[in-house]
């Protein structure tokens, strides 16, 4: 019980900054600044945890992430949202703003398709574990990598296609989360269009549209790909340490300069067999930097 002190405070923490920060929100200036003042506290919590609670620390961190979003979001709001969309938007990784009632549906093959991409999520992780350690050196790290690519590819589509399933069971219609990111046809329609749809938004919300607005997209295009390293720097720094958060973060500042290199090479000029071979070699190329660091959270290195 003494182990869980810190993990219950710092999960009671960061509830009630959230609850906090949807009480508070509103169009005053004083209010913004409550708002996101809070979600910059939040950032604390988990560097309070053990150093050796590596999983914790990342959880804690991911949630941070969620309630500083949410917090630019309600402080940008034209016309504050009612308390009752703001409680829950807090703690959901969907815009719940967006979601739409309707007639409660079954959706089994939405279902069928999660549970099918759990399952593989599992066998990846599963390999990683317990096969991948006992093949020959030489081969480890890269059946590592490719094992670990499935896990976190399966394991983000199954998440969105279960959520998506059984909130539609309940007569709600979500926003989509994923869009059949393996079908892309270059780097950046799957940033852009199926990966992580949610994220996205935000991004183009926050960060492109400023820039667009003023005739700079690919100044936009950059800022966004740098707001999204850092993002993703600060969840695997406060789990794991600089030198990772650095590896994490620059797996997105690769991913900006090669959406960059696509426009300047006309990649939908190309065919579009061409266009895929080019989009996956480069994701598994370049997964490692992504993928390496997600695994030190769940599974020793080896």
């Amino acid at each position: 019980m003494e182990a869980l002190r810190p993990v219950l405070g710092g999960a009671l923490a960061l509830v009630g900054i959230a609850l906090c920060i949807a009480v508070v929100s509103g169009r005053a200036s004083w209010r913004r600044g409550a708002v996101l003042s809070l979600a910059g506290l939040s950032l604390l919590v988990p560097l309070c945890q053990p150093r050796d609670y590596v999983l914790v620390r990342g959880l804690f961190a991911l949630w941070t992430i969620l309630i500083v979003l949410r917090a630019i979001d309600l402080a940008s709001e034209r016309r504050t949202s009612p308390l009752g969309l703001r409680l829950p938007l807090m703690f959901v990784v969907f815009d719940i703003r967006a979601a739409r009632r309707c007639t409660p549906k079954l959706l089994p093959r939405t279902f069928v398709q999660g549970v099918f991409m759990g399952l593989l999520a599992a066998l990846g992780l599963a390999s990683v574990m317990l096969w991948v350690p006992s093949v020959d050196a030489s081969w480890r790290y890269p059946l590592r990598w490719i094992c670990g690519t499935v896990f976190v590819y399966a394991s983000a589509d199954a998440a969105g296609q279960l959520v998506t399933a059984g909130y539609r069971s309940m007569g709600l219609r979500i926003p989509p989360q994923h869009d059949h990111p393996i079908l892309s046809r270059s780097v950046g329609e799957f940033w852009s269009k199926r990966w992580n749809i949610n994220v996205h938004s935000w991004l183009m919300r926050h960060v492109f549209r400023p820039f667009a607005a003023r005739r700079r997209p690919v100044a936009g295009l950059v800022a966004a790909f740098c707001v999204s390293a850092l993002i993703h720097f600060w969840l695997i720094w406060a789990a794991l340490g600089l030198g990772w958060g650095l590896a994490m973060g620059a797996f997105f500042l690769v991913q900006g300069a090669l959406v960059i290199a696509e426009r300047v090479i006309r990649l939908d000029r190309l065919r579009p067999g061409l266009q895929r071979s080019w989009t996956i070699a480069w994701m598994l190329l370049t997964a490692p930097l992504f993928v390496e660091p997600f695994l030190r959270l769940v599974h020793t290195p080896l």
